[in-house]
């Protein structure tokens, strides 16, 4: 009918051709959208089926790639146990929005979830912050101050920017993690803590240590 508007008779065998080409093309087209559509609702319901059967509903976070459906599937396995947990992500990837998931389903879930950028404050105030101060220890220190430790005992404690801490407070950190003992700035007290760290980094490549000899906490 393109073809021949004006012309009697049949076809010839290359209008013909012509004819199957378009005919298919605007099938194709037509088709196009319902396969997508289709398979759209297919997805979303493999999604919907594999958020099911996860352990928790996870309702703060939004998403049904399946990228996300194994980060959710890690968090199912690692809330109920008390192992220190370390994020890795870009900036604006909601690394504290799965902190706090990991927090909100663990057993500690009530008890404190406090958080703190390593990379915001300097590494002498950093170390009076997580650990606290005793009174007189430095100029203004007018009174005992507990610490995000101390505060944080028997919850949770968010360290973001965790590879931006030097090396020092690093090893500060290893004996919390490992012994569960704090000392206040200033202080000669060892106290015991029972605190679950959660801490995240830019990417791999920020969590190495300075020095080639040593490991950075895990």
């Amino acid at each position: 009918y393109v073809f021949s508007v004006r012309k009697k008779g049949p076809f010839s065998p290359e209008e013909m051709d012509w004819g199957r080409l378009l005919s298919h093309i605007l099938f194709l087209y037509v088709q196009a959208p319902a396969k997508n559509e289709e398979k759209s609702k297919s997805s979303e319901a493999l999604s919907v089926s594999a958020r099911n059967r996860l352990k928790f509903a996870y309702p703060k976070i939004v998403g049904e790639s399946h990228s996300l459906l194994k980060v959710l599937e890690i968090i199912d396995k690692v809330s109920r146990s008390d192992v220190p947990v370390l994020i890795q992500g870009e900036s604006g990837t909601g690394k504290e929005l799965i902190a706090r998931a990991i927090h909100e389903n663990s057993l500690r879930n009530g008890r404190p979830f406090l958080s703190e950028n390593c990379a915001a404050i300097p590494e002498t105030l950093l170390e009076s912050e997580l650990f606290g101060y005793t009174k007189g220890s430095f100029t203004g220190a007018y009174q005992d101050k507990p610490g995000l430790f101390e505060l944080a005992d028997k919850g949770s404690l968010f360290l973001d920017e965790v590879g931006d801490m030097g090396l020092s407070m690093q090893k500060k950190l290893l004996r919390v993690l490992q012994n569960g003992e704090m000392r206040a700035v200033g202080g000669k007290k060892i106290r015991k803590v029972d605190v679950r760290i959660i801490a995240a980094s830019k990417d791999r490549k920020s969590t190495r240590l300075n020095s080639s000899h040593e490991s950075p906490p895990r």
